[in-house]
């Protein structure tokens, strides 16, 4: 019974894992904003993937990135993109 158990958790984290990731388009819009604001392109995709991280789509990050504390995991993140 735990073994059925164990198997739900990982498969609703996957779930919703998974159902957190930005379409095609919207990381296309972000990297093509960012060097249209004179971004190198590699950083402007290392920032993209950090910001998917930490937020479910391009416009909740346009949104909400003023207003949202950032996690330990994203500052880590966009320490690498530099």
């Amino acid at each position: 019974m735990q073994k059925y158990f164990i198997i739900l958790i990982i498969y609703i984290l996957c779930a919703v894992g998974c159902t957190k990731s930005w379409t095609k388009e919207e990381e296309n819009d972000f990297i093509n904003d960012c060097v249209t604001m004179n971004g190198i392109e590699t950083t402007c995709i290392c920032v993209a993937n950090c910001l998917e991280i930490e937020f479910i789509s391009y416009n909740n990050a346009l949104t909400n990135i003023e207003k949202k504390e950032l996690s330990n995991a994203y500052k880590l993140c966009l320490e690498k993109c530099e």
